[in-house]
């Protein structure tokens, strides 16, 4: 599946702090991790506090990799520095979370083209557009849910919205229709249905 590439999973998870005072004021270590998918074991871990995002650039890149991370890791300047070290990244999207062009470089309506989206699988070449430089491009692939693991999906962001007080914008119930990921790898050597299948082993 992988073509003899590494294959590194990246996740950070949150540890309260010890001490009365840190319980109370919420302290907590965050741990950063790269798992090595093949030999099954970390081979990178850093603690940091609270203050230290999800990057998906912390760790140090190994020419040749794949990197393979949630919605946290959708950094289109730091996602454009781990390719530019020689890696290549399978990452869940959001819809709302980058500025989507398409292979054109405009505007691209991400949520029109998952309305418009008829089969399981949808893929369209897309970029992920920078502050400074050429947008970095990218392959979006959607994946359809079942209807009752999309209705679920949309019971949860509803039900998390009004113990918030938020209101819901629509884009956000289609989108959750659809498992969404990016990625740099090659179309021909790793078709859609191999990089959903490398994103399910995270």
């Amino acid at each position: 599946m992988a073509k003899g590439r590494l294959v590194r999973i990246l996740d950070a998870t949150a540890v309260a702090k010890a001490g009365a005072y840190e319980k109370k004021n919420n302290g907590l270590w965050r741990m950063h991790c790269a798992f090595e998918l093949e030999r099954e074991q970390f081979d990178f871990i850093e603690i940091t506090d609270q203050s230290e995002a999800e990057l998906i650039d912390r760790v140090p890149v190994v020419a040749g990799e794949i990197r393979i991370g949630d919605r946290a890791y959708l950094q289109a300047e730091r996602i454009a520095k781990v390719m530019a070290q020689g890696g290549d990244v399978v990452v869940r999207a959001s819809w709302k979370n980058a500025r989507w062009l398409d292979a054109n470089g405009r505007a691209f309506d991400l949520i029109g083209y998952l309305e418009s989206c008829r089969e399981e699988v949808c893929e369209t070449p897309a970029r992920l557009a920078l502050k400074k430089g050429e947008p970095v491009k990218m392959r979006l692939i959607a994946l359809r849910k079942s209807e009752a693991a999309a209705q679920e999906a949309r019971r949860k962001i509803n039900k998390e919205a009004r113990a918030k007080g938020n209101k819901v914008q629509p884009q956000t119930l289609i989108a959750a229709g659809f498992v969404l990921l990016v990625t740099s790898l090659d179309r021909e050597e790793f078709p859609a249905d191999t990089v959903l299948k490398l994103y399910r082993m995270r």
